[in-house]
């Protein structure tokens, strides 16, 4: 005897399937005409444009395809809640500046119900070599009402002023400020924007992209942000960092850093975290065996600085430490003096972590170990090592570890 799922509860397992398992969704179409519709709702939710999502189509820019999509199925117009458009893997050729297809097509949904919009650019991107047709679109993207989510790699961080208050999540990498965007008119809003989680990283002008923020002429409230993830770059971002968290230093529950060892200039530079009420969890993705400039790796002893100096009346509860390892460029490995200089280091994270009163409310120490070495299986044998320099006592059952090898390793 057979035996059937109410349909209550076979649409409700399917709209929990992620987007991103797409294989899932199309198998559960094809099942039955009952689940076609709410498999593509969930499939066509979010749309990637990207060139080579187009190599087989006989030249066809990613425009002209979504196009010919729209126009046979014009049905998934109003399925359409966010968009990605990555102009980024080819910088010698991009394809966005002149895809005018891209804008009749775009031009056919409502653009005021996208609530996730994502523009990747790369380095050589201008956005003055973008076509009026195109920007034009771009901005009416961003000044939809439900959107919520706003991602630019290589874009003018004054996209961020044609928003409106409905903006929660800000992610802004390599965003040009200044006068690179003068086309793009600000839009005065009855409502400021109040981010929620906010994701910066700049190479050389981080600075600007904070001092765009906080000017209250841009109508941008930090003072909500309970999520903030920062990639700081040369010695002066660390000096400014405490006046960014300071802005949200009361709602700022997770801070996540990642500090570049090409450009660290010291351990001096050590970043001085300000007193959070809320924070309870701490992220910190380094990378221990690449050397700065002068051959010195002290990313790792940058990272024992900063934790020292988080005063003890903090609420954090968790704290991840992500190191990568690349034992291929390290003279004498971890055998080595460059060993007991990292090992040295860990240490000082260990001590500051179990010094008495210095962490009362932690109960996870999170170590990811990740191997980029192509030549070596050495994960566990980093693992061995790292548990030695921690030396972490049972009794607080605070570590927990994880290994990645090297993704291509024994290819």
């Amino acid at each position: 005897m057979g035996y059937t799922l109410p349909l209550e509860l076979t649409l409700f397992v399917i709209s929990n399937i992620e987007v991103e398992d797409q294989e899932s969704l199309r198998s559960f179409s094809r099942t039955s005409s009952v689940f076609l519709e709410p498999c593509q709702r969930i499939l066509f939710s979010h749309i990637h444009l990207r060139t080579f999502q187009f190599a087989s189509s006989q030249g066809a820019t990613p425009g002209a395809r979504f196009l010919d999509l729209l126009l046979s199925s014009p049905r998934l117009i109003p399925y359409v809640k966010q968009i990605t458009i990555s102009d980024f893997d080819n910088p010698w050729a991009s394809w966005l500046p002149n895809d005018l297809k891209l804008v009749e097509a775009l031009d056919k949904l409502d653009l005021k119900k996208i609530e996730t919009f994502d523009l990747k650019r790369n380095y050589r991107a201008k956005w003055v070599l973008l076509s009026q047709p195109v920007r034009r679109v771009i901005v009416e993207i961003c000044q939809s009402p439900a959107l919520v989510d706003l991602s630019l790699s290589w874009a003018p961080l004054a996209l961020v002023s044609v928003c409106g208050p409905s903006l929660k999540r800000l992610r802004a990498h390599d965003c040009a400020t200044g006068a690179y965007a003068a086309d793009i008119t600000p839009i005065r809003r009855s409502t400021d924007i109040s981010l929620e989680n906010l994701q910066l990283y700049h190479p050389f002008d981080l600075a600007g992209v904070i001092k765009y923020l906080s000017d209250p002429s841009t109508q941008v409230r930090l003072e909500h942000v309970r999520t903030l993830h920062v990639r700081a770059s040369v010695g002066d971002d660390y000096s400014r960092l405490p006046n960014l968290i300071q802005h949200c230093q009361s709602t700022l529950e997770v801070l996540k850093l990642e500090p570049c060892t090409d450009t660290i200039d010291g351990v001096a530079d050590a970043l001085r975290i300000p007193s959070c009420p809320r924070l309870t969890e701490l992220d910190l993705e380094v990378d221990a065996t690449t050397p700065n400039a002068s051959g010195e790796r002290i990313c790792l002893a940058w990272t024992a600085r900063a934790i020292a100096h988080i005063p003890p009346s903090n609420s954090i509860k968790a704290i991840r430490l992500q190191l990568s390892f690349d034992l291929s460029d390290v003279p004498g490995e971890l055998n080595g003096a460059t060993g007991t200089v990292l090992f040295s280091s860990l240490r000082s994270i260990s001590t500051s972590i179990v010094k008495p009163g210095s962490f009362p409310h932690l109960k996870n120490l999170d170590v990811e170990i990740h191997s980029t070495n192509p030549d070596d299986d050495d994960v566990e044998s980093i693992r061995t090592w790292i548990i030695g320099a921690l030396a972490m006592t049972p009794e607080r059952d605070l570590l927990r570890l994880k290994v990645f090898p090297h993704p291509d390793y024994g290819r």
